[in-house]
């Protein structure tokens, strides 16, 4: 059970539950790598892009015809079964997953609501304007840069450090009832690939391989993010405490021009060390 419990920690199938998990792990953090709060207006556009790259890429996989993730699949199954467009279908899903977190204590903040709702735009938005390639590589292509702008756009969401989606909520929501929170995201990851099959969604080779592989594309965007966050802050504070030893050296008054027959001395000294 403890290695089933270490994989359930690792591994995710759906763009729902990575964006849960990269939460928790940006949690985990160091204090001085975690995504920083951020203004109002800085959150909000981070959200409107990532929202915005992720209905790119499900239209994008939508428009390839080889099958959808496994929570695209699902929504899929209630869009065919309503008549509802895609985009509006993932209203319908997270409005449920909502209610039910909001129920068990874990109400959605304000931004998590933008974000599901800039996600359906997008998704409806994109796919009128995506066409279905004609040969099968083109569509593998189509897949393939689906699944990379759906990991890029979650990497936006979560270093907005706003919202997490209705799993991360339920996750929390079970954590409190003492009901581990990779469980909770198991299980819920199963529940919509079940649904999903016996709705009669779209499921294709591309299901499969999305599954075994939006949770490590994920991992590498987020790592790339962090990294370069955490570089531009280390640059920043170099560059803050250099403009304070200059400061410091004028506000002391020492202009004195440097001694060049000193430096001359020097550098004859190192010359003779190295041919010693």
């Amino acid at each position: 059970m403890d290695t089933l419990y270490r994989l359930a920690r690792r591994f995710t199938i759906t763009r729902q539950g990575a964006l849960a998990s990269a939460r928790q792990r940006a949690r985990r953090l160091p204090l001085r790598q975690r995504a920083q709060i951020r203004p109002l207006m800085q959150q909000l556009v981070m959200i409107c892009v990532g929202s915005s790259l992720i209905g790119s890429g499900v239209a994008l996989q939508v428009a390839a015809d080889l099958g959808l993730g496994p929570y695209d699949a699902m929504l899929s199954a209630v869009s065919g079964r309503t008549g509802l467009s895609l985009g509006q279908s993932s209203w319908v899903a997270s409005a449920v997953f909502f209610t039910v977190a909001a129920l068990l204590g874990r109400p959605p903040a304000a931004l998590g609501v933008v974000f599901i709702v800039g996600n359906g735009i997008a998704v409806d938005t994109a796919s009128e304007l995506v066409r279905s390639p004609d040969t099968l590589l083109l569509r593998w292509m189509f897949v393939v840069g689906g699944l990379t702008l759906i990991a890029l756009g979650i990497t936006l969401v979560v270093q907005a450090a706003a919202t997490g989606g209705a799993f991360e909520l339920l996750m929390m929501a079970a954590e409190d009832r003492g009901i581990g929170r990779y469980r909770t995201r198991t299980a819920l990851e199963v529940g919509v690939l079940c649904l999903g099959v016996v709705g009669g969604g779209s499921f294709g080779p591309a299901t499969v391989v999305i599954a075994l592989t939006v949770g490590p594309v994920l991992r590498r965007w987020n790592q790339v993010v962090t990294d370069h966050s955490a570089g531009r802050q280390a640059r920043l504070t170099l560059a803050n405490s250099e403009a304070g030893v200059v400061h410091l050296g004028e506000a002391s008054g020492d202009h004195s021009e440097p001694n060049d027959d000193r430096a001359e001395d020097d550098a004859d000294l190192v010359v003779g060390w190295f041919q010693a």
